[in-house]
């Protein structure tokens, strides 16, 4: 029975610490953050937890799909945000690179998860089997995790999408025929 119990705290500990780093580029990545992505307010699109080493110079941000989504949708929507967050001349300057990532996408599911991973020599998109494609031009990689996050090396990021994590959610009371009910 002790033996058993052992196993089992060894096991709970080890899954808290595997939940809470991540490796990349030969570093372990520490969770800094994480949000969940939603459209239209009610729609969960998928989780996104921020990974980051303590000098900031190697980062992942994680994304774990909650709903089936097409490859040429995820493309149309990193090209459309991307556009958005930085304007129509930085997005015409950067269709090279944009077209690279969109065409790495492959059709998700409901649990897939991507990583977007940054350091000082590049950035790589790493589907749920392997790395899909690599950016050298870090400029680029850089507005590009912006599409997702803002983050200035102190604290917890700015998402750079809407919020509707869970923990967020607020009490609301409904009134039905003059009777207030939680």
């Amino acid at each position: 029975m002790k033996i058993l119990l052992a196993s089992l705290t060894c096991l709970i500990i080890s899954q808290g610490i595997s939940a809470k780093s991540l490796e990349y580029a030969g570093k372990y990545l520490q969770l800094i953050d994480n949000a969940r992505a939603c459209y239209l307010g009610i729609f969960s699109v998928y989780d996104a937890e921020y990974f980051a080493d303590k000098s900031r110079s190697s980062r992942c941000l994680k994304l774990t799909y909650l709903r089936d989504i097409e490859a040429s949708d995820l493309a149309k929507a990193t090209s459309n945000v991307f556009r958005k967050k930085h304007g129509q001349s930085v997005y015409e300057k950067n269709t090279e690179y944009l077209d690279t990532i969109n065409q790495s996408y492959t059709d998700v599911m409901q649990g897939t998860a991507y990583r977007y991973c940054v350091s000082d020599s590049r950035a790589e998109l790493i589907s749920p089997a392997e790395v899909a494609t690599s950016v050298t031009n870090i400029k680029f990689a850089e507005q590009l995790m912006q599409i997702w996050l803002s983050d200035n090396g102190v604290g917890k990021p700015s998402w750079n999408f809407a919020d509707c994590s869970p923990i967020q959610t607020k009490e609301v009371s409904l009134v039905f025929q003059g009777e207030a009910r939680r």
